[in-house]
């Protein structure tokens, strides 16, 4: 198994997933943005993305679909929920929760890009409303 990694990125879930597994795994660190700082990359993913995972024949970019794969895989009913499960639903709704739901908000709490600029003001009374949600959510579920 090999995944490519940067700091800070995306890519943390399936390595701890892989380390909660205690799995063998290869990692190639990159820096970010791999697209601008190792071109290379783009021979590996040609979005250059990150994670990049491979596993056998399986190739696969997407953390939530890595975790899910290395726990469907490497610990059926440990860290996986399966199909025939009451659970099953839920367990497949937090598990992409992270990756749609709250990346909105997380974006706006943790960051805007460079080009963006907003006043203290302006960005507070456009967060509350998602960070409300995302809370509301959380609770239901």
């Amino acid at each position: 198994m090999t995944l490519y990694h940067c700091m800070s990125a995306r890519s943390f879930r399936p390595l701890w997933m892989l380390e909660e597994l205690g799995l063998p795994y290869e990692l190639k660190m990159l820096p970010f943005p791999p697209r601008v700082k190792a071109p290379s990359y783009l021979e590996i993913n040609p979005l250059g993305a990150i994670p990049a995972f491979f596993d056998g024949a399986a190739r696969m970019t997407e953390s939530a679909a890595i975790c899910h794969f290395l726990a469907a895989r490497h610990s059926p009913r440990q860290l996986n929920v399966e199909v025939d499960e009451v659970e099953f639903g839920v367990y497949l709704n937090f598990l992409h929760f992270g990756e749609a739901t709250l990346t909105f908000p997380q974006t706006l709490v943790l960051g805007s890009p460079p080009w963006l600029t907003v006043r203290a003001t302006d960005w507070i009374s456009r967060v509350r409303p998602h960070v409300r949600n995302t809370r509301r959510t959380m609770v239901v579920l």
